[in-house]
């Protein structure tokens, strides 16, 4: 009931465009998932709603986001700290940090290759 209401919404939202179809639909789409979006968020914990808006986004632009990334920011992979690797970070990574740093770089090295 609820989706077929924001359905309706984002068709009266859209209806006044003088574009051709495609472009209607793919505005349609885009006003849906709006919708849809502020919806379901709304009704979150404020906790929760981070994670909600990754899921939201790692499902709708898959092309952003590799599998190497998803599972770093999703915590879906296990690290284990080498002490004796990269003792040579920058100045800016708290000793406490390290580590953190560490699976950062392991995981994501496409981030510290150099242009």
């Amino acid at each position: 009931a609820v989706f077929i209401r924001l359905f309706m919404e984002a068709l009266n939202i859209e209806k006044d465009s003088g574009k051709d179809p495609t472009e209607k639909i793919v505005d349609l789409a885009h006003t849906l998932q709006v919708l849809v979006f502020n919806y379901v968020s709304r009704a979150l914990f404020k906790e929760d709603r981070l994670v909600f808006g990754l899921h939201m986004a790692a499902g709708l632009c898959t092309e952003e986001f590799p599998p190497a990334e998803w599972d770093f920011f999703m915590n879906a992979n296990t690290f284990v700290v080498d002490e004796t690797a990269d003792k040579n970070a920058p100045a800016w990574v708290d000793i406490d940090s390290l580590a953190a740093y560490q699976q950062l770089k392991s995981s994501l090295s496409s981030l510290f290759e150099k242009p």
